[in-house]
């Protein structure tokens, strides 16, 4: 070689890497502004009697989905919890 270094830039790799990450930010954009746009709408209105009437009549997942921050009454481990050496055979020997 003639000594020289090649020091060759790819643009065409560097914008096209530009262009898709832009691409990629408004396609996760648009689908962000689409959603919450469509919730604000829905949150925003004014229910109507018949809509109150289903709100209390709640039924399935509705009626547990506050029992899943609920803590335990009691903690129970399983044996695969309890190290080896407390583990007692309460079996009858012969």
């Amino acid at each position: 070689m003639d000594g020289q270094t090649h020091d060759d830039i790819h643009w065409l790799s560097i914008t096209n890497s530009i262009l898709v990450a832009v691409f990629l930010t408004a396609l996760v954009a648009l689908i962000l502004v689409r959603t919450l746009r469509k919730d604000l709408m829905r949150y925003n209105r004014i229910p109507t009697d018949e809509e109150r009437a289903e709100e209390l009549e709640e039924s399935g997942w509705k009626l547990v989905h506050g029992d899943v921050f609920r803590p335990p009454g009691k903690v129970v481990f399983p044996d695969s919890f309890t190290p080896p050496c407390t583990h007692q055979d309460l079996g009858s020997h012969s």
